[in-house]
């Protein structure tokens, strides 16, 4: 969000961010202008620590492998006994 983009939507009134941060955002220029800025910090935590998880368990487990392994046709029902 800059000057160019500003420039664009005179009528725009708040800038309204989500995600991690506000670094996206050039905020001396929207405060220049008149204009309100807000983010949501801490939205994303539960989500990130969620995933971070899931790839911990994924790549200790080998799933990725086991992905592959399987739509390869390589895995049967038969192979196991």
């Amino acid at each position: 969000m800059d000057a160019a983009f500003l420039d664009r939507a005179p009528r725009l009134k708040i800038v309204s961010n989500i995600s991690g941060g506000y670094d996206n955002l050039h905020i001396p220029e929207i405060s220049r202008r008149g204009r309100m800025a807000t983010n949501t910090p801490g939205v994303l935590n539960d989500t990130v620590a969620d995933t971070i998880f899931g790839l911990l368990v994924a790549t200790a487990r080998r799933m990725p492998e086991l992905d592959r392994y399987v739509r390869n046709g390589r895995a049967s029902l038969s192979s196991r006994v």
